[in-house]
C-alpha cells in the first residue's frame, strides 16, 4: 500500500536480502546482526552495514518469534516450540545450550540478565532465572489471562502490550517471586510491541480502535462502515516519571487497514526517533523530540512478493545509517536511513534480584498431595490403579506409585521436552516435542528405548494409543494429526498425515475412542473430524471437515457411543461420522448458566473441565445428563492440563504446580448435588477459591496468615487480589447454589464497619514477608441462594484502605 509523503514523510528505499529467507525478528549487538525466521537463527557481520554478511546459523529451532541478546547468549521464543538459549560466543559456530519448556506458546521476550520474561499468550508472562544458561529455572508467572504479545523490562518493572484488551500493562517484578500488577492504561488499538527508553514508554498498536467491539476477524459486511475497524494502527507515548503508573502523552496514527495474518506490530527507539513496524503498512520513522506532538518523517513500503502480493514487515533493528526490516514473506530488507538511524542501545536499568523458590518433592495438605517433578507437569496417564506415568517437560517422564504412598519408581529422560505420555501393556509412548514420538519397552519399572518417529520441522505434543491395533495418533503442532503404525516399534511409520484449518491451542485428540472405534479431532477453526481406528486393513479418515457451524467447540470427550462437545456455555452430543451441526443440537447447561468451556475428560459420570490459563478445574456431575451439577471447583497454583483418574484418585497435571493427587471416592460413588457450590467468582481480579486454611494466604496469596479461626477451616473461601493500595477497594460478587452465611475479613486499620454485616468475636492475624504484622476483624451476613455481593470500601485510614478482599462461605442448615 502507498502512503502520502505529506503525512508520513520521506519515502525510503531498501535492498532485499532474500538469501536469509523469510524472517520475523532482528536485533543488533556488538556490530553483529541477528535475524530469525523459518526455524533458523542467522548471525551476520555489519562490517559493510549496507550488505550484512552471514557468518553462522542454527537451524531446527521451530516456530521462532522474537530474539534478545545478552552477553554470550541469544534468547529466542518459538511459540509451541518454547524458548531456546543459544551460545553465540563464536558467531561462526553458534550452538543450542538449552531448550526450555514454556507455559504455552512462547511469543514475547525481554531479557534483563539474569532474568528473562517470556509472554505465553493467556497463560501469562513467565519469569525465568537464566543466571546459568545451561540450567534455566522457572520463577513465577505474571499477568495470567491477558494475551500479551510483547514485553520489555526496565528498573524492576515489566511493560507489556495486551492484545485484544487494548492495554499497556505494568507489573512490578522487583521481586520476581512475587510479581505485582500496578497499572493498566488504555490503548487506541490492539496492543503488542513496547519499548522503554529515556523515561518514556512507547506502545505500538494495530487492528481495531475501541469503537469496534466485535472479535477482530468479524469483518463488516460489503458496503458496511464499521466504526473503529482497522483504525487501531499507531504508536502511543507515555511518561514514566512514575514508572508504576505511566501517564499518556500523545499518539500518532498510521493508515487504516485490516489483515489477520500476520498480525504483529512493534517499535524500536534510537535517539530522537522511533521506528514502528506495522506489517502491511511497512515501516514508519517517528520524530519524538516533541513528545506531545510526534510526527512521521519517513516511511518504507517493502516491494511486493514474487507473486505480486504485498510483503509485511514483522520487526526492525536500527543500525548506523540503516534499518534492518524483517520481511515476513520475502526476507530481510536493508533500508537506508542515514538521517535517522543510529545503533540503538539497550536500556534495562537495574535488573531485578533473582531468587529461586525451593520446592519439596512431595507436599501434603488436608486434601491434596502434590508431587513436584522438577519440570512442568503436562500430562498424566494411569498404568494401573496404583501406578501412573507423568510427562514432566524438561524433566522427562516419571513413573510414580500413588498407593499406598506416593513414591517415584523411575525416571525416563527425554531428549527434548516430554509433553505427553501413554502406556499400553509393556510399551510406553512419549510425545517428545522436536524429537518426535519415542517408544519404550517398559517392564518391571525399567524402560529401554525401542524406536522413534521423527519428522523434520515438527513438534509432537500429544499421543493417544487406542487399546486395540498397532496404531497411535499424534498431534504434530501446529497443524497436523498423524496416525503412526508401530507394528514394528523399532521403525514406526506415518500412514496418515492430516492438516486442518487453523492451529492447535492445546491437546485436541479425544483421549478415548468413541464407541470403542472412532477418534475425533478438532482444530481451533474446524471440527470434529473422525478417524476410524478399526477400519479393515488400517485406520482411515472417516469424515470430511464439517461446516463452519462447528467452529465454536472448546472441548470434546468420548461418552459411550457418542461424542460430548462443549460449546455455547454447555454441552451437546454428536454421533460418530454423522453429518451434523451443533447449532441443531440441544445444549445442556448448568442451572445458573455458568460457562462450561475448556479441555475435557470424563470418568464414569464425573466430567472434568479444565481452563489452564485461569488455573481452574471444574468437576461436574453428569449422572443426570439433562441437569449437570458442579461438584467442586478446584483452583490450582499452576496451569492445569487434562485430568486423569486412577480408580477413585483424581490426578491433575498442574504444570509448575506439580502433579496433584486426591482420593475422591465420594465423587464416583455417590451423587454430590447437595454440596455447596460457589461459582462465577471474579477471575478478572485474580480470584481464588477452595477449602479455607491458614496456608491459603490473603489477597490471593500475597500475604501469609499466622492464625485463623479454627471454626472456619475447611469451609469454602473466595479471595481476590488487592490491587492498588492507594485506590479505593472495589467490591465483587459471585454465586452460591445454597442459602449461606458469609464471613468477611476486614483489616483493623480503621473504624470501618460494612453496612448490614454483624461483627463476630473471631479474629485473624497475618503478615507481609514475615515482617509487618496485621489483624482482621471478621463480620458475617446471611444470603439466600444466588448472588453474593461483597461491599466496596472507600473509607481511608493510615497508609491504605482496609478493603475486605477475603471471605469464607458456609451453607446454612435449615431445620424442618
Amino acid at each position: 500500500m502507498e502512503h502520502d509523503a505529506s503525512l508520513y514523510g520521506k519515502p525510503l528505499s531498501g535492498v532485499q536480502r532474500t538469501e536469509i529467507g523469510p524472517c520475523i525478528d532482528a536485533t543488533i549487538d556488538r556490530s553483529l546482526l541477528y535475524v530469525i525466521g523459518s526455524g533458523s537463527l542467522f548471525i551476520a557481520s555489519l562490517k559493510d552495514p549496507s550488505s550484512p554478511d552471514v557468518l553462522g546459523r542454527v537451524d531446527n529451532l521451530g516456530n521462532v518469534r522474537q530474539i534478545e541478546i545478552a552477553g554470550d547468549h541469544a534468547y529466542i521464543t518459538a511459540r509451541e516450540d518454547g524458548f531456546y538459549i543459544i551460545n553465540i560466543r563464536d558467531p561462526q559456530k553458534p550452538s543450542v545450550v538449552y531448550h526450555y519448556d514454556t507455559l504455552e506458546k512462547a511469543t514475547g521476550l525481554a531479557v534483563s540478565y539474569p532474568l528473562a520474561a517470556v509472554a505465553c499468550r493467556f497463560h501469562g508472562v513467565e519469569l525465568i532465572d537464566i543466571s546459568d544458561p545451561r540450567a534455566p529455572e522457572y520463577i513465577s508467572t505474571a499477568v495470567p489471562t491477558k494475551e500479551l504479545q510483547s514485553v520489555d523490562i526496565h528498573n524492576g518493572y515489566l511493560y507489556a502490550g495486551a492484545w485484544a484488551d487494548r492495554e499497556l500493562v505494568v507489573v512490578d517484578i522487583s521481586d520476581p517471586l512475587n510479581p505485582y500488577l500496578t497499572n493498566l492504561s488504555p490503548l487506541d488499538g490492539y496492543g503488542d510491541g513496547v519499548r522503554v527508553r529515556g523515561g518514556l514508554c512507547f506502545a505500538a498498536t494495530g487492528h481495531h480502535a475501541p469503537a469496534f467491539t466485535k472479535v477482530h476477524y468479524q469483518a463488516p459486511a460489503p458496503g458496511e462502515k464499521a466504526a473503529g475497524f482497522g483504525e487501531g494502527h499507531g504508536i502511543e507515548l507515555f511518561d514514566l516519571s512514575r514508572p508504576a503508573q505511566p501517564k499518556f502523552l500523545s499518539r500518532i496514527k498510521m493508515p487504516s487497514f485490516y489483515n489477520g495474518y500476520p498480525d504483529m506490530w512493534g517499535v524500536e527507539v534510537s535517539g530522537d526517533h522511533a521506528v514502528v513496524s506495522d506489517v502491511y503498512n511497512g515501516l514508519f520513522i517517528i520524530d519524538i523530540q516533541n513528545t506531545k506532538e510526534p510526527r512521521s518523517v519517513g516511511h518504507f513500503i517493502p516491494p511486493p512478493k514474487k507473486d505480486g502480493k504485498p510483503d509485511a514487515i514483522a520487526a526492525a533493528a536500527i543500525g548506523d545509517g540503516y534499518i534492518y526490516a524483517a520481511g515476513y514473506f520475502s526476507g530481510l530488507h536493508v533500508v537506508e536511513a542515514k538521517a535517522f538511524a543510529r545503533t540503538q542501545k539497550k536500556e534495562n536499568g537495574t535488573p531485578p534480584k533473582v531468587t529461586r523458590a525451593k520446592k519439596a518433592e512431595i507436599v501434603k495438605d488436608k486434601e491434596w498431595t502434590v508431587y513436584n517433578a522438577g519440570g512442568q507437569v503436562h500430562a498424566v496417564s494411569a498404568i494401573d490403579e496404583n501406578t501412573v506415568a507423568l510427562a514432566a517437560g524438561n524433566a522427562g517422564v516419571h513413573i510414580l506409585s500413588i498407593s499406598p504412598e506416593i513414591k517415584r519408581l523411575s525416571v525416563i529422560p527425554s531428549e527434548d521436552i516430554a509433553f505427553d505420555v501413554a502406556v499400553r501393556g509393556d510399551k510406553l509412548f512419549m510425545a517428545e516435542g522436536r524429537r518426535g514420538l519415542s517408544i519404550w519397552d517398559y517392564r518391571g519399572g525399567k524402560a529401554s528405548l525401542i524406536g522413534r518417529y521423527v519428522k523434520e520441522k515438527s513438534t509432537i505434543n500429544q499421543v493417544v494409543v487406542p487399546p486395540d491395533g498397532n496404531f497411535a495418533l499424534v498431534q504434530n503442532a501446529p497443524f497436523f494429526v498423524e496416525v503412526i503404525d508401530f507394528s514394528d516399534p523399532a521403525a514406526p511409520t506415518c500412514i496418515i498425515s492430516d492438516k486442518g484449518p487453523g492451529i492447535f491451542y492445546g491437546k485436541f485428540i479425544t483421549a478415548q475412542l468413541v464407541g470403542g472405534r472412532y477418534a475425533s479431532v478438532y482444530w481451533h477453526m474446524g471440527g470434529p473430524v473422525w478417524y476410524d481406528m478399526l477400519s479393515p486393513g488400517k485406520p482411515a479418515i472417516a469424515s470430511d471437515m464439517p461446516s463452519s457451524a462447528n467452529n465454536i467447540i472448546s472441548g470434546m470427550a468420548s461418552y459411550g457411543d457418542k461424542l460430548l462437545v462443549l460449546h455455547n456455555n454447555g454441552y451437546s452430543f454428536l454421533n460418530p461420522c454423522a453429518v451434523e451441526t451443533l447449532k441443531d443440537k440441544p445444549v445442556r447447561s448448568l442451572a445458573n448458566k455458568e460457562p462450561m468451556n475448556g479441555s475435557l475428560s470424563i470418568y464414569g459420570s464425573v466430567m472434568f473441565i479444565v481452563n489452564g490459563a485461569y488455573k481452574v478445574v471444574k468437576a461436574v456431575d453428569i449422572a443426570d445428563i439433562e441437569h449437570p451439577k458442579v461438584i467442586e471447583k478446584i483452583f490450582t497454583p499452576g496451569n492445569p492440563g487434562i485430568v486423569s483418574a486412577a480408580g477413585t484418585r483424581v490426578l491433575i497435571p498442574d504444570g509448575h504446580g506439580g502433579l496433584r493427587i486426591a482420593d475422591k471416592k465420594a465423587w464416583f460413588t455417590s451423587r454430590s448435588s447437595d454440596a455447596l457450590a460457589v461459582n462465577e467468582i471474579p477471575l478478572e481480579r485474580g480470584a481464588k477459591s477452595g477449602a479455607f486454611s491458614s496456608s491459603i494466604g490473603r489477597c490471593s496469596d500475597r500475604f501469609s496468615f499466622d492464625s485463623v479461626p479454627s471454626s472456619l477451616e475447611g469451609k469454602t473461601f473466595v479471595s481476590v487480589q488487592r490491587g492498588d493500595k492507594t485506590a479505593s477497594g472495589a467490591g465483587y460478587s459471585f454465586m452460591a447454589n445454597k442459602d449461606t452465611t458469609v464471613y468477611i475479613f476486614v483489616m483493623d486499620a480503621s473504624s470501618y464497619v460494612p453496612a448490614g454485616w454483624i461483627k463476630t468475636d473471631m479474629r485473624a492475624q497475618w503478615n507481609f514477608q514475615n515482617t509487618l504484622k496485621f489483624t482482621d476483624t471478621i463480620y458475617r451476613k446471611e444470603f439466600p441462594a444466588g448472588l453474593i455481593t461483597i461491599p466496596a470500601h472507600d473509607g481511608r485510614s493510615g497508609d491504605g484502605y482496609a478493603v475486605p478482599h477475603l471471605c469464607v462461605i458456609e451453607a446454612r442448615k435449615h431445620i424442618e
